[in-house]
């Protein structure tokens, strides 16, 4: 993982890590049927970091509101407040769930804290396009399109 994530700068590497954990361990204990596997898959441009985790468990990711006794249920609230945008791909059989990290803060960003407001005031960005194998397709209009 290191060595794909060498092009982002350690101040914004330390959210990768605990995403990675909270969406690998979601795909485990509620993504994945006995006996299967799952897949994380990084990708590591100048510009951001896209996490994918894929497993072939149904159903589809929700953000919870647990209540302050619970121990569980915070995973993808706390993806949501650390990464710069998530969501997740319905395949036929199974699910993607996504997050990316921008390589660099906006200027008038703090270093030690968050560089983009708290998920609940962001909407949801769409999935990208994907084809009948599941490959991102870009968008016509753009050439060169990158997600």
């Amino acid at each position: 993982m290191q060595d794909a994530l060498r092009p982002t700068p350690p101040a914004r590497c330390r959210f990768l890590t605990p995403c990675v954990a909270l969406t690998a361990t979601n795909a485990l204990l509620h993504g994945v049927p006995p006996g299967r596997l799952f897949r994380v898959r990084i990708e590591a441009a100048e510009e951001e970091v896209r996490i994918e985790v894929r497993d072939s468990g149904p159903g589809r990711p929700t953000a919870q509101s647990p209540h302050t006794d619970s121990e569980n249920g915070r995973g993808l609230l706390l993806v949501g407040e650390l990464a710069d945008a998530w969501g997740d791909i319905e395949h036929t059989v199974g699910k993607t769930v996504w997050f990316t990290v921008k390589a660099t803060q906006p200027r008038d960003a703090p270093n030690d804290g968050p560089a983009r407001p708290p998920s609940r005031l962001r909407p949801r960005p769409a999935p990208p396009r994907r084809d009948h194998r599941g490959d991102e397709l870009g968008d016509p209009h753009l050439s060169g399109h990158h997600p």
